[in-house]
């Protein structure tokens, strides 16, 4: 079945940026979701971060009217700024191959950009299959996104599920510094904050997110706390001056605490992360002696 999208001219046109890496399956999934949607003035952008399970094949015979983009710098920021480079909405939206949105999710991201101030909207993330994730690895790096049923704004809001004006985009764009390209989209929304802009949160505008498997384990959970925390020193170092290292010893000092009292997956990895931030703040400094 070949899909195909209508442009309306009376509604602001929405660019859906989504890098992809080998995961033809959920991206098709995903996609199909996206053609479902209620709202239908849409440019859809995929960016193909060096697929080789005929991905390209799968779009092109199912979905001509999707723009498909390579993007050979291997990393989801590299991806998702080739994306924004191509896109020509008003609106550019991101989500990721692995996840299902609800119908009403683009109509219900525009509803929250009421005013000028407000320069991003997302919603939440939910898991597709939460009987599938394990208690205890939920709020860890598995964890869903749910801010409550309120609309409010924000600090915080995640690129699984985030709309941004392109008029902001143009000024700013996803950090590719950061080593292993994690914690970008906290970066990025600090980004926006900076600019003197709100993040606007909507608990209608739902995304599911279909979490693989293997993701469901301590080491992959220890491997992205590890990254996650020299992010978070890189994301830090950009915005503090000074010494950060007394800083990010009491947080690690309080998680140690969190964690022994507790000791759940969510801890061990808040745990690891103040652990990595300081780390990397110390060997800065050692660096600069030398």
């Amino acid at each position: 079945m070949v899909l195909k999208i209508t442009k309306l001219p009376n509604l602001p046109l929405v660019s859906i940026v989504i890098p992809t890496l080998n995961r033809q399956a959920h991206l098709k999934k995903c996609l199909f979701s996206l053609f479902k949607m209620n709202y239908h003035n849409l440019e859809i952008i995929v960016v193909d971060n060096g697929c080789n399970d005929g991905t390209e094949k799968m779009i092109s015979l199912n979905f001509p009217a999707v723009k498909f983009i390579k993007e050979q710098r291997k990393g989801v920021v590299f991806a998702r700024n080739t994306g924004i480079k191509h896109a020509k909405g008003d609106i550019i939206a991101f989500t990721d191959d692995d996840c299902i949105v609800d119908s009403n999710w683009v109509s219900e991201l525009i509803s929250g950009f009421s005013s000028p101030k407000i320069g991003a909207v997302g919603g939440p993330v939910f898991h597709l299959h939460p009987e599938e994730i394990p208690e205890k690895f939920w709020c860890s790096r598995t964890e869903p996104l749910d801010l409550g049923k309120k609309k409010l704004a924000v600090k915080m809001l995640i690129t699984g599920n985030l709309s941004v004006r392109s008029s902001i985009i143009k000024k700013i764009q996803f950090d590719e510094s950061l080593l292993f390209h994690d914690s970008e989209d906290i970066d990025f929304c600090k980004a926006i904050l900076d600019l003197g802009y709100q993040l606007f949160y909507i608990p209608s505008a739902i995304v599911y997110h279909d979490i693989d498997a293997e993701r469901i384990n301590i080491i992959y959970i220890t491997k992205r706390a590890f990254f996650s925390g020299i992010s978070r020193f890189i994301i830090k170092r950009k915005r503090i001056n000074g010494i950060l290292i007394p800083r990010f010893l009491r947080d690690l000092i309080a998680s140690v605490f969190n964690f022994l009292h507790k000791r759940k997956v969510a801890n061990f990895y808040r745990l690891v992360v103040c652990f990595t931030s300081l780390l990397s703040s110390i060997f800065l400094i050692i660096m600069r002696f030398e």
